[in-house]
């Protein structure tokens, strides 16, 4: 009778490891976005009553692991930067101003090397990072 028990632990032991999950690899780096990105912005961006324009804007960002902080600066409107960076995106907050107003509105980024689709609200930006 023990020699039975003993032979069912066991298989049972040998079961349960075989339907052991593996974890699968960490998540990817964030993606380096520290630097100087230049662009236009096709449409400026809404900010309360009031609208950028569009033209050219400039994105500068600092970075320390997956967070990054900095200004943009374009056609009628400024702001500092705050968001998290993964491999493929950047998202957050932007502290933005016009000429008559200010207010923290969501920005979004896509990123793909050198190259970004930055978003502002209704606002799109193609930017490139500057050497």
């Amino acid at each position: 009778m023990r020699t039975a028990s003993l032979l069912g632990i066991t298989i049972l032991s040998l079961v349960s490891l075989g339907c052991a999950t593996v974890p699968g690899p960490g998540d990817p780096p964030p993606a380096r976005v520290a630097g100087q990105w230049t662009g236009t912005a096709t449409v400026g961006p809404r900010i309360g009553c009031c609208f950028g324009a569009a033209g050219p804007v400039t994105l500068q960002l600092d970075q320390k692991g997956g967070t990054a902080s900095g200004y943009l600066v374009g056609v009628g409107f400024r702001g500092r930067v705050s968001a998290r960076v993964t491999a493929t995106e950047l998202w957050g907050s932007c502290d933005c101003e016009t000429s008559s107003l200010g207010q923290n509105v969501p920005i979004e980024g896509a990123i793909s090397g050198n190259d970004m689709v930055f978003r502002v609200r209704d606002s799109r930006m193609n930017l490139t990072r500057t050497p």
